[in-house]
């Protein structure tokens, strides 16, 4: 099963300057896509205004957060959650 995993729950906010001159700040969290291969893949989570950086652990990506796009390939949307992942007993 693939999962995404969270190793430090810190988030990290990057000033972006639009055409205009406007300054656009988008909160980000550092995280590892891991599909069983020997390394995982590092990427960057967007975080929502004002939500709280991930706890570190285990996760999947919330059932809606895909779809098929005009290509009929299959894609995340640009925003969504992580569910985390219970150990089973």
């Amino acid at each position: 099963m693939s999962k995404i995993i969270i190793k430090k729950a810190v988030a990290v906010q990057r000033p972006v300057k639009g055409k205009d001159g406007t300054t656009y700040v988008f909160n980000e969290q550092e995280a590892a896509y891991d599909d069983g291969s020997d390394f995982p893949d590092r990427f960057k989570i967007s975080l929502a205004d004002g939500q709280a950086p991930y706890p570190v652990g285990e996760y999947t990506v919330e059932p809606g957060a895909y779809f098929v796009n005009r290509f009929q390939n299959l894609e995340l949307k640009r925003r969504f959650s992580l569910v985390p992942i219970i150990p089973s007993k």
